[in-house]
């Protein structure tokens, strides 16, 4: 009998050796071929031929990974649509260039007809530029939030999955048990090579919408010898691209570099000035509001909430917590706590701003003016290079 049994023993073992080595190979091959679709095909392969498992996650029943699958057509298209709205906007770049060589060789020259002719054609051409790069920049970010919505939901079934094997481990002395803790070890492996899969996708789209403006304002600045203060504001352009999107009016510096009387008090200025540091698709995607529309009145909670973002990329405002309580009083020093933070890193006393007007949803300028101050912070709080 014990000869029996161990032989028994013996051939589960190497039965289970044979699976083990399979998924390992199942593995290595998707992790080869690195196509999201395929791994996600091979997700739901691998879940609708399992045994019904009492109590497991969503993600077992296959229709959880479908919906993925439908939801990864979806961004395969309108990422293909993507790069043709890219190609466009690049042929209206390379025909701005030609237009702005025209002026330049013009004015060289002295030839101010075929100058004048060349700044006519700069103007429409950059016009048809802005538009088509407005409707690239418009379609990426709603890419980027279907993409993000994928490796959310990717993530909370991952999360699921953890708990459910916890709840797995009093069970893994028997057969069954032990089965069950090796298909959910599989399919969270399986999850993880998903997530990694989504993230290159999110960052494959900030790539895929770049378009390289370098040769356009190398031109500009060789044929602009006599306009001193606009060459200057070009080249701060070029070593810091993201100042483009500064409303009109705000000084065209780092951020780091700016002075706390430098600041406004407006929405539009707000959001460009923390979006350094802050993903708004995803702060607001819980509110189901635009940036837009929680910064023209801004919640005391979602204050907080920007606080934590900015915290999380920079390590500023040092020592905070961001939950919500919910006492009236200890709501107050969290929002005073932000105010002395920002006090202390700009050496500057805040007395324009009163955290009991946040709650009564009071003065809003001040406290957009605080968030900006926020910003400014946190940028001189990094190091110089970062």
């Amino acid at each position: 009998h014990q000869q029996r049994m161990k032989r028994l023993a013996d051939e589960q073992r190497i039965a289970q050796q044979a699976v083990d080595e399979q998924r390992s190979r199942r593995l290595r091959l998707l992790q080869e071929k690195n196509d999201l679709e395929l791994s996600v095909r091979a997700l739901i392969d691998f879940v609708l031929h399992l045994p019904k498992i009492q109590g497991a996650p969503a993600v077992f029943t296959g229709e959880q990974p479908r919906q993925w699958l439908k939801m990864y057509r979806n961004l395969r298209q309108q990422m293909d649509e993507l790069k043709d709205q890219q190609t466009l906007v690049l042929v209206f770049k390379h025909a701005l260039d030609e237009d702005v060589k025209l002026w330049g060789e013009g004015t060289e020259a002295e030839d101010w007809s075929l100058a004048f002719t060349g700044l006519n054609r700069c103007e429409l051409k950059l016009d048809k530029l802005r538009k088509a790069a407005d409707k690239l920049l418009h379609a990426e970010a709603q890419i980027g939030a279907g993409w993000r919505e994928f490796a959310d939901a990717a993530r909370t079934a991952r999360v699921e999955l953890e708990r459910f094997q916890q709840s797995l481990a009093d069970e893994a002395n028997c057969e069954e048990g032990l089965a069950r803790a090796n298909h959910a070890e599989e399919v969270h492996r399986m999850l993880s090579l998903l997530s990694k899969q989504v993230q290159e996708k999110i960052d494959e789209l900030a790539q895929s919408t770049a378009v390289e403006m370098s040769t356009t304002c190398d031109i500009v600045l060789q044929y602009s010898e006599g306009c001193a203060e606009e060459r200057e504001a070009l080249r701060a352009l070029i070593a810091d691209p993201s100042l483009a999107k500064l409303p009109a009016g705000m000084p065209a510096k780092a951020l780091r570099e700016y002075q706390a009387d430098e600041v406004t008090d407006t929405p539009e200025a707000t959001e460009v000035l923390l979006e350094q540091f802050v993903e708004w698709d995803v702060l607001c995607a819980r509110t189901r509001k635009s940036a837009a529309e929680l910064l023209s009145r801004p919640p005391p909670k979602f204050i907080l909430d920007v606080a934590c973002a900015v915290k999380e990329a920079t390590g500023f405002p040092p020592g905070f917590v961001g939950d919500w309580p919910e006492a009236r009083e200890e709501k107050l020093a969290r929002l005073q706590g932000i105010v002395d933070a920002i006090g202390a890193e700009l050496g500057i006393v805040i007395d324009f701003f009163d955290p009991q007007d946040v709650l009564k949803g009071k003065e809003v300028p001040k406290t957009l003016r605080l968030m900006q101050l926020l910003a400014v912070s946190a940028a001189r709080h990094l190091p110089a290079d970062a």
